[in-house]
């Protein structure tokens, strides 16, 4: 379905809301936000799971998952064109230009939705109280129903702490089997919607366990529960557990009424019932004892196995332990050898040094003069610029009255 949202609207349950004269309270907040949740709820869609419409635009994220076990996400807006990469095949256009034009549509249809449950809220309520979430400009349109419904119920829909007692209370109250069990549905999702109102909302977790805890103090319901508890954890929401405890009392009341009949017809046969009764029980008591041995022998097999794969496991770690011992040696072997490298390097290069410092003493010894100095190209016996006093047989061992630097620079 894509329109506006005046087509939209057409299309509700609840095509006009009650008008809240002057400021809104909880209960009106509530009664209206709960039309605007059967309006959004009538809009078939494949979004947040697709079994509830567009249930998740006026619900908080943690109540609609509560109730519908799946995610709402909101479809992100395909731009005007679809994204075509080069070199792509017919078919593949084809099926690209399918994806983008069902994305569009989705993306639209969502946007109407939107629009008309705020158009809704914006005239059952004076838009006084609504008036801090406009803008100047662009009014209220990247303001969600949500966010507006969030809004109000902050700062008008007053709950006071005994409120919220009062509603533990409901959602926990004894559930009597012989009534439909669609009153516990209304009971608990009722208080579901009150808590999420105001801002205390009940986990998926905490649903579920209320709901299990009041049908099991019942004593109607053990092998449906026993089935439940069987389910994988990613099984356990609250679509499925009211679709099978439904299937339950359903098959409970066709026991009851078969079981009603058959006492008025057979009331003469009081002996033989009994003894077709002890008999009954006594089966049934060896059925549960085989299931009980089942069941043992089942946990048996499954702590074989879980033994097994711990020892596998086991085995793994310590071959992966030995494994990291190992290189750990190699890592030490490495650096050791490294070690000896730099020593060797570094031995290596004094020695170098060393004969370096000894070519230059030596040149030094041969090239130094009485007169001149040092490194001047000449000793002192072959001078050829003496200074006065120039001894012929000096050397730098035995410089007899010079420096280094020759008496020229004394």
């Amino acid at each position: 379905m894509t329109g506006s949202s005046d087509d939209v609207v057409r299309g509700f349950p609840h095509q006009e809301l009650p008008k809240i004269v002057g400021e809104p309270t909880f209960d009106l907040l509530q009664d209206v936000h709960r039309k605007i949740s059967t309006n959004a709820a009538s809009v078939p869609t494949t979004l947040g799971g697709g079994g509830h419409g567009y249930l998740g635009m006026p619900t908080a994220m943690q109540n609609y998952f509560a109730l519908a076990g799946a995610i709402f996400n909101p479809p992100n807006d395909p731009g005007p064109l679809p994204q075509i990469p080069p070199n792509a095949t017919a078919a593949q256009i084809g099926t690209i230009e399918r994806t983008h034009k069902e994305s569009k549509r989705l993306y639209q249809e969502y946007i109407a939705v939107g629009n008309a449950l705020k158009q809704q809220l914006i005239g059952a309520i004076d838009e006084t109280y609504l008036r801090g979430l406009r803008h100047n400009i662009y009014g209220y349109m990247n303001v969600s129903i949500l966010k507006m419904l969030t809004y109000v119920y902050e700062n008008y829909g007053d709950i006071e702490p005994g409120d919220l007692t009062e509603n533990n209370k409901r959602f926990s109250a004894p559930y009597d089997a012989s009534s439909p069990i669609e009153n516990l549905w209304e009971q608990i999702e009722e208080a579901m919607a009150f808590a999420g109102a105001a801002d205390a909302p009940y986990t998926a977790q905490q649903i579920l366990n209320n709901a299990y805890d009041l049908l099991h103090k019942t004593s109607h319901f053990k092998d449906e529960l026993k089935e439940w508890r069987r389910l994988l954890v990613a099984q356990q929401t609250w679509p499925q557990f009211k679709r099978m405890m439904t299937r339950a009392h359903r098959d409970l009341r066709r026991q009851a009424a078969a079981g009603a009949g058959y006492r008025t017809a057979n009331n003469m046969e009081y002996g033989t019932n009994n003894t077709n009764n002890a008999m009954a029980a006594t089966a049934a008591a060896l059925e549960g004892l085989a299931e009980a041995t089942q069941s043992n022998r089942a946990a048996v097999a499954n702590l074989t196995t879980a033994n097994s794969t711990l020892t596998d496991q086991i085995r793994t770690i310590n071959e992966l332990k030995t494994m990291m011992k190992d290189l750990v040696m190699e890592v030490k072997t490495i650096k050791n050898t490294m070690k000896t490298l730099q020593q060797n390097h570094k031995s290596t290069s004094n020695k170098t040094s060393e004969n370096n410092e000894t070519r230059v003493v030596k040149r030094v010894q041969n090239k130094w003069c009485w007169s001149c100095g040092v490194n001047r190209g000449h000793d002192s016996t072959n001078c050829r610029y003496q200074a006065p006093g120039h001894q012929t047989t000096a050397t730098i061992d035995n410089m007899m009255g010079s420096n280094p630097f020759g008496m020229h620079h004394k």
